[in-house]
């Protein structure tokens, strides 16, 4: 039972049961710090949820972007979403919002193909 935590918070938990029940064999984190590739600094990115599965040498690696906000993410937040899978080398992004995607990220994402999922929760 998830109880006592701000509503994106719950949110998040929500979507790591769900990816558990999808993927039964993927390991599944909230709140985790990649380190962006190249990064001579030790810089490292947010992610909300992380989600790897295989073995390695071949584990594939999925970001997940939960937003519970009142409005429909912007443009300019998925952009910044596409570059950070980009920075930790990440193969999959989903984007989960409670309020849908506005026309300008269904677009981009569908030029993107498969390696971007939007999920509307």
């Amino acid at each position: 039972m998830i109880t006592d935590t701000k509503h994106w918070e719950r949110f998040e938990k929500i979507v790591c049961i769900l990816e558990r029940q999808i993927h039964p064999g993927a390991v599944v984190k909230r709140n985790q710090f990649l380190p962006v590739l190249g990064s001579t600094s030790g810089r490292t990115r947010q992610c909300d949820v992380v989600i790897e599965e295989g073995v390695e040498p071949r584990v594939t690696r999925s970001i997940v972007e939960v937003q519970k906000r009142l409005s429909k993410p912007t443009i300019n937040d998925f952009n910044g979403w596409v570059e950070k899978l980009r920075e930790v080398g990440a193969q999959h992004l989903i984007c989960v919002s409670a309020k849908g995607f506005p026309r300008s990220i269904r677009e981009k994402a569908d030029l993107l193909g498969p390696t971007v999922r939007l999920i509307t929760l």
